[in-house]
């Protein structure tokens, strides 16, 4: 059965290669990598990076937090975790007993106030987004946000290691704060999941974002095996 999905999954991305729906990403940089957490969860660093004193967040948990647990457990460094989706911080405080994990119900966006999310039409599922897409129902919520110069502020963090970005759809918008504001300057790696294919998105928006990034400097040190 495995072995079907397999093929299923390797036809339907080729078809959206076709269709202009997906993006063909290639790392960039000749930099080893070292993954943490689990194979849906999990994301990749530059090996070596951290240390007990490197700050780290983690934006848009879920309830998935096998990254964040892993790089306490290896590093004994702490990591700063933000998901408004109510869902996810009563997640959190039942699943959750590391003294180094810190976690605020709050939302990433590019300006600082409330932002709407609408939650997903499966109830089985965590993540709200900005934008409605075919997967997301009408039932919505009013989160606070704040930029994540902001919340650098609010640290009082002048610079941050890593900073983990699933946000569902604001990360374009985000994007553009972080190069307008010079936040990204702050920043000395940055892990985003791209959500193109969102109703609302395209390969497009996702393609611009990333030449912004490498054009404020940064790099592709690696990408998931799903794109």
């Amino acid at each position: 059965m495995s072995y079907v999905k397999e093929i299923r999954k390797y036809v339907r991305k080729k078809l959206n290669f076709l269709l202009g729906r997906e993006v063909k990403i290639c790392p960039d940089l000749d930099i080893v990598t070292e993954f943490h957490g689990t194979e849906y969860g999990g994301w990749a660093i530059v090996k070596g990076s951290i240390s007990s004193g490197s700050k780290i967040m983690s934006i848009g948990v879920g309830e998935d937090a096998s990254f964040d647990l892993s790089l306490i457990k290896t590093y004994g460094c702490h990591v700063h975790a933000f998901d408004p989706t109510p869902r996810s911080a009563i997640w959190v405080n039942n699943n959750i007993q590391s003294k180094n994990f810190h976690f605020e119900p709050v939302a990433l966006a590019g300006y600082d106030g409330t932002i709407k999310l609408f939650l997903p039409r499966n109830k089985q599922h965590v993540s709200a987004s900005c934008q409605q897409a075919s997967h997301i129902g009408d039932d919505a919520f009013d989160a606070p946000c704040q930029r994540l110069g902001t919340l650098l502020d609010h640290l009082n963090f002048d610079k941050v290691e890593v900073v983990k970005m699933d946000i569902e759809g604001a990360e374009y918008t985000v994007i553009d704060d972080i190069i307008t504001t010079g936040a990204i300057n702050r920043l000395n790696q940055l892990l985003i999941e791209f959500h193109h294919y969102f109703s609302g998105f395209s390969a497009t928006d996702t393609l611009k974002a990333i030449k912004q990034l490498q054009n404020a400097g940064f790099g592709i040190a690696w990408v998931s095996d799903s794109g």
